[in-house]
């Protein structure tokens, strides 16, 4: 059985104030602006769509080819 605490403060967050930087450039792509990443996994997708969400913004992504590398290229719309 767990007790209940009442009026007890709750602590900042650790990753206030903290910002690890992206290994993606999402944050500096521009509408129009591409980046391709070999061998990508499909859940790159849900990173990107995430990533939108945070900076208030829109990309796609679509299965390509480069160079003879398959991977997944990473697009800004909005």
């Amino acid at each position: 059985m767990f007790e209940v605490r009442k009026d007890v403060p709750m602590p900042t967050a650790v990753r206030e104030g903290f910002s690890k930087p992206s290994k993606y450039p999402f944050a500096t792509m521009e509408i129009g602006d591409m980046f391709f990443v070999p061998e990508a996994k499909k859940s790159f997708s849900s990173l990107v769509s995430a990533a939108g969400k945070r900076l208030d913004r829109k990309f796609s992504t679509r299965a390509v080819t480069d160079s003879g590398v398959n991977g997944i290229g990473c697009w800004r719309l909005k």
